[in-house]
């Protein structure tokens, strides 16, 4: 696989991670709290932005998935020029003889618990070949019936940013028009801290974006700025969700195009998308790669 190199700011992705899990922790009952090693200004790396997510993404949900009371913590410090993260929990743990072969393929350390704690046995593997081939290592400790943590230490990147395929899409996109062209997208959002990585991952094609924090709120900047290109539509929203909002909308607007932003499975929503008129689907975490490839299939020129 390749490896994209960007600046990242560490801090953003865990409280990114910290507001997409923290619903997830709070049906079981579980407290997710966040350490973060460094001031906003001073946290950030030079890696791969989705590899990393990837591995943090894949912890976290773990010790999720393997606590039934108690609480997650994830973090990092700063190390001479790396970054140390952690991810600790108050979960089932995992025997010491289980332990050495935890990051192996296709094996489930839990495999003779109930069928809920079942998965292919791939998940530490990948998230192991992430960190290595980010030039990092990673390791854990646990103990059995009192919770376990994982560590994994990332280098900084200090080479030059590889943006190339960002900066490809972004100018195709962006072609003879700058930020504060006519291209106007429209942020549906209720979560400030989603709102916010939104807006940073589309700077770059337009500043031309507006904000609502509700279906209802939605719905009434749609009518008053017909000239809207794109809708980035969360379907989980307080008042009227997405696909209410969506349904209103598509009474008097036919032509905008709107991408769907949702955590729930899109095989079991797809029809919901399709009533209400969305025009596409985005999952969430929502990966900025993605978003933009996305905007390029519906707005090439």
């Amino acid at each position: 696989m390749d490896i994209v190199i960007s600046e990242i700011n560490i801090n953003k992705q865990i409280d990114y991670l910290q507001s997409f899990f923290q619903s997830e922790a709070e049906k079981k009952g579980l407290n997710l709290y966040c350490e973060k090693g460094l001031p906003d200004m001073e946290a950030t790396l030079y890696s791969d932005r989705e590899k990393l997510f990837a591995i943090l993404t894949n912890l976290i949900k773990n010790s999720i998935k393997y606590t039934e009371e108690g609480s997650v913590t994830f973090g990092y410090i700063e190390k001479n020029r790396s970054f140390k993260f952690f991810v600790k929990d108050t979960g089932i743990g995992i025997s010491k003889i289980k332990l050495k072969s935890v990051f192996d393929r296709f094996v489930q350390v839990h495999q003779d618990l109930t069928s809920k704690y079942e998965g292919t046995g791939l998940g530490l593997s990948i998230t192991k070949a992430y960190v290595e081939l980010l030039g990092g290592t990673i390791s854990a400790e646990s103990k059995y019936g009192k919770g376990s943590t994982f560590y994994f230490e990332i280098p900084q990147n200090i080479e030059v940013e590889d943006k190339k395929e960002s900066e490809i899409l972004e100018s195709k996109i962006g072609n003879k028009q700058d930020k504060n062209s006519g291209f106007k997208i429209l942020i549906a959002e209720d979560d400030e801290t989603i709102r916010t990585y939104l807006s940073i991952s589309i700077r770059k094609i337009t500043q031309n974006i507006l904000f609502a924090k509700d279906g209802n709120e939605s719905v009434e900047i749609c009518r008053n700025n017909p000239d809207i290109d794109l809708i980035l539509m969360d379907i989980k929203m307080p008042g009227l969700d997405g696909y209410q909002a969506t349904k209103l909308i598509r009474e008097f607007n036919n032509d905008v195009v709107i991408i769907a932003q949702t955590a729930f499975d899109y095989t079991n929503e797809k029809s919901k998308m399709e009533a209400a008129g969305c025009t596409d689907y985005l999952p969430k975490p929502v990966r900025r790669e993605a978003l933009v490839k996305l905007i390029k299939k519906y707005f090439k020129n």
